[in-house]
């Protein structure tokens, strides 16, 4: 639900006699597009002079809507900079105990993997011996049973009195050879062949360049 404020806002722009103009001769516009038929040059002469009025109506409504948003936009901007100046030392300073936070953690998991790995080649070797020991007294080798070493990993989450702090891993990607990027995950940049193609390129390899016409 809008606040108040905004109703306010809203109700002022209704009130507007500039805005009740256009959109009392927006209607108008349209009642009379939709009778309009082109039979012959005479016709079709006037649709055109329709046209340039349309065209004209929307340009008053796109300036005036302007006169309406551009000081909003410009305070917005101003107020948007504002914040960004207050939260740039912080975004910095999540950046910097973040990343030791993720090195400390990297250092713990790679510590209870190691721990993990000596603990499993500890019960490989106790087997190992084991097994030895039953072939020179001539017994069947025991069964290999090697129980599988736990080790516990540091806490993914710290929960403290200011809130908690969580770790996870994601998955990333980076493209290191365009060339044997499969076609399906290639996108072709619109805005540059739309450029060339208005500059006057008119031929690309893979491209179908024709014209269209518009109003």
């Amino acid at each position: 639900m809008a606040t108040t404020a905004e109703n306010m806002e809203l109700e002022t722009i209704e009130q507007d006699e500039r805005v009740q103009e256009l959109s009392q001769g927006s209607l108008e516009l349209i009642e009379r597009a939709q009778g309009i038929e082109i039979i012959d040059d005479e016709t079709d002469l006037e649709a055109a002079e329709f046209l340039a009025q349309v065209k004209t109506a929307r340009k008053r409504v796109d300036e005036l809507r302007h006169w309406f948003t551009d000081p909003l936009e410009t305070q917005k901007k101003a107020i948007i900079a504002r914040f960004r100046a207050t939260d740039a030392p912080l975004e910095q300073a999540q950046k910097i105990v973040g990343g030791k936070h993720i090195t400390y953690q990297r250092a713990q998991q790679e510590a209870a993997r190691k721990e993990q790995e000596r603990l499993r080649k500890l019960a490989e070797a106790r087997q190992a011996r084991q097994a030895v020991k039953a072939e020179e007294k001539g017994l069947e080798a025991p069964p290999v049973q090697i129980p599988m070493p736990t080790v516990q990993a540091p806490p993914k989450t710290l929960h403290t009195a200011f809130g908690s702090v969580s770790t996870r891993n994601v998955w990333k990607h980076e493209v290191v050879d365009m060339a044997a990027l499969p076609d399906e995950y290639k996108i072709a940049d619109e805005v540059k062949l739309g450029k060339v193609v208005r500059a006057g390129v008119r031929e690309i390899p893979g491209v179908r360049i024709f014209e269209e016409m518009v109003v």
